[in-house]
C-alpha cells in the first residue's frame, strides 16, 4: 500500500470516530454497559403536535405546539373537566332548547328530545364516547346556570391551570372564530381532566349503555372512538383513552393518553387529514416518550413539601436542570410559591409548596445556617463573624446534583464518564489520541516507501554493472 492510499484510508477512519464522537444523538453508557442513544424526534403529520408527561407537565416533543387553531371536539376535554369539577354525578339534567338546538342532521349527537331526563354522569358519558354536541352543550347551561356563564367559566378555568392561548366560545367545539386552542393548551387541559379518577374512567371506557327515558324508550349505546383503545391495527400498549375530533375547519384532531408503569404520557395531534393520521402520530409520539425519557428527583426531602419529580431525557443528569421560583395564588390553596424546573428551556417538573411549608423550610434553612456559622466561630475564635437569623437563603436553583470530583476507582470512573460534559472530554481524547496514531502511520509508512526506493535503486545499479 503506497503513502497516498495510506493517508486516504486513516483519514476516513477519523472521520468516522469524529462522527461517532460528535453523532447527533447523544449516548450514555447503561448499567449493563451498552450505551444507549437517544432516538430522533418523530416524524408528525399534523400540522401542530405536543407530547406532555402528565405528572411533571414537562413538554418531551414539540410541533408548533403553541399556533392557535380550532379545537373541534376536543373542546369537550375541558367541558368534561368542568362538570366533574363543579357538579354532582348523580345529579338529574332535563334537556332543553339549549342543548336539543344541537340534536340535528350532519352534527354528531345523541339526538335528545326537550323534556328527557338524564343524570350528569350520562351526560359525560354521552359527550365523551359519542361525543354528542347536544349532551355536551346540555352540560355546559347545567354547570354554569347559563351557555354562556359556562363559557366564562372555562375560560377563566383554563387562564388558572396555565392555558396561554386559549378562548372558549362554546362547549361543544362546533367552528367559531373565536374558539381557538393549542396543542400545547389542550395537553394542559388534559393533565388537570386526568388527575380526577373519574375522567380516567369514562375516557377507558369502551362501550356504556345509556337507558331509556321516559320520553324515549330506547337504549343509547355509545362506542369510543379511539384508535389506540379500540382497533386492532392502533391498539397500543397502556391506552387509557382520549378525546377525537373533526370538523372541516379543525381538519382531524386527537389526544391520547397511555400509562406504562406508573408513568402517563399525554399526546395531542392537530389538523390531520385522517383519524388514521392521527392515531399514527400519537403512536409515534408516545413509544418516544416512553422509549427515551425518565423520572428524576429535586428538591431535598429533609424539607417538607419540597420534592418533587422532574422528567428529562435518558442521557440526560439531574444536574443539567435550572430552577426558577415565583410567587402564586391559588383559588383552592391559597398563596403557593412554585419552582418549576427547566431542561433545554424546557419545562421539566414542578415542586408547588404553600406559603406556610416555605416558611417553615426557611426557618429549618436558617436554623442549619445559625449553626454551621457557630461552629466556625468555635473553630477560629480570632475571626470575628456576625450572621443575621433574618436571612432568606437562596434555594432557586437547589436540585439534586451528583459529586464531580474525578473517581478513584474504576466503578466510579464507569459512572463519573457518563455524564455529557466529561463524555466530550473523553472524546476529545480519543480524537487527539488518534490524530497521533495516524501521524506516526504515516512517518513509518514514508520510511518504509523510502527503504523500498532505495532497494530499488540499488538493484537496478546493480544490474547495470553486471551488464558492463
Amino acid at each position: 500500500m503506497n503513502g497516498k492510499k495510506l493517508v486516504k484510508r486513516l483519514a476516513a477512519v477519523f472521520t468516522a470516530l469524529v462522527m461517532l464522537t460528535y453523532g447527533a444523538h447523544p449516548a450514555l453508557a447503561t448499567s449493563s454497559g451498552e450505551e444507549f442513544v437517544m432516538d430522533p424526534e418523530p416524524s408528525i403529520y399534523g400540522e401542530a403536535a405536543c407530547l406532555m408527561d402528565a405528572d411533571t407537565g414537562a413538554v418531551l416533543y414539540d410541533k408548533n405546539m403553541d399556533d392557535m387553531m380550532y379545537p373541534a371536539s376536543l373542546t369537550k376535554i375541558m367541558t368534561t373537566y368542568m362538570a366533574l369539577k363543579n357538579g354532582n354525578l348523580s345529579d338529574v339534567v332535563t334537556m332543553t332548547e339549549t342543548g336539543v338546538a344541537l340534536a340535528f342532521s350532519g352534527s354528531s349527537n345523541l339526538y335528545t328530545e326537550v323534556g328527557e331526563q338524564f343524570t350528569l354522569e350520562q351526560l359525560l358519558y354521552g359527550t365523551m364516547l359519542k361525543s354528542a354536541n347536544d349532551m355536551a352543550t346540555q352540560v355546559g347551561e347545567y354547570i354554569g346556570g347559563t351557555l354562556d356563564h359556562f363559557v366564562s367559566m372555562m375560560n377563566e378555568e383554563a387562564r388558572r391551570i396555565g392555558c396561554t392561548n386559549t378562548g372558549f366560545a362554546n362547549a361543544c367545539g362546533l367552528p367559531d372564530d373565536g374558539h381557538t386552542t393549542t396543542a400545547h393548551d389542550l395537553a394542559v387541559m388534559s393533565r388537570y381532566a386526568l388527575m380526577i379518577p373519574k375522567f380516567r374512567e369514562i375516557v377507558s371506557t369502551e362501550e356504556y349503555t345509556i337507558p331509556a327515558t321516559a320520553i324515549t324508550d330506547h337504549e343509547r349505546v355509545v362506542y369510543s372512538k379511539v384508535p389506540l383503545l379500540i382497533r386492532d391495527e392502533y391498539r397500543y400498549e397502556g391506552c387509557i383513552g382520549g378525546k377525537t375530533g373533526f370538523t372541516d375547519l379543525a381538519w382531524s384532531c386527537l389526544a391520547a393518553y397511555a400509562e406504562r408503569d406508573g408513568h402517563t404520557l399525554i399526546a395531542v395531534t392537530m389538523h390531520n387529514s385522517s383519524l388514521e393520521e392521527c392515531s399514527s402520530d400519537c403512536i409515534k409520539m408516545l413509544d418516544y416518550g416512553f422509549n427515551n425519557f425518565k423520572r428524576v428527583g429535586v428538591g431535598d426531602a429533609r424539607y417538607a413539601g419540597f420534592y418533587g419529580d422532574a422528567t428529562i431525557p435518558m442521557n440526560a443528569d439531574v444536574s443539567d436542570l435550572t430552577c426558577e421560583e415565583q410567587r402564586i395564588v391559588d383559588p383552592e390553596r391559597g398563596p403557593m410559591v412554585d419552582f418549576t424546573f427547566y431542561y433545554d428551556g424546557y419545562e421539566a417538573g414542578h415542586i408547588l409548596m404553600t406559603e406556610a411549608e416555605y416558611n417553615s423550610m426557611q426557618a429549618v434553612k436558617n436554623a442549619e445556617a445559625s449553626q454551621e456559622q457557630s461552629a466556625d466561630e468555635s473553630s477560629d475564635s480570632s475571626v470575628e463573624v456576625t450572621y443575621s437569623t433574618d436571612a432568606t437563603p437562596d434555594i432557586s436553583g437547589m436540585v439534586v446534583k451528583k459529586e464531580t470530583a474525578f473517581p478513584k476507582t474504576l466503578p466510579e470512573f464507569v459512572d463519573w464518564i457518563q455524564t455529557p460534559p466529561h463524555l466530550v472530554l473523553a472524546g476529545l481524547g480519543l480524537l487527539i489520541a488518534v490524530a497521533i496514531l495516524i501521524l506516526l502511520c504515516i512517518m513509518v509508512g514514508h520510511i518504509a516507501e523510502e527503504s523500498r526506493r532505495r532497494k530499488r535503486r540499488k538493484a537496478r545499479e546493480r544490474r547495470r554493472e553486471g551488464r558492463k
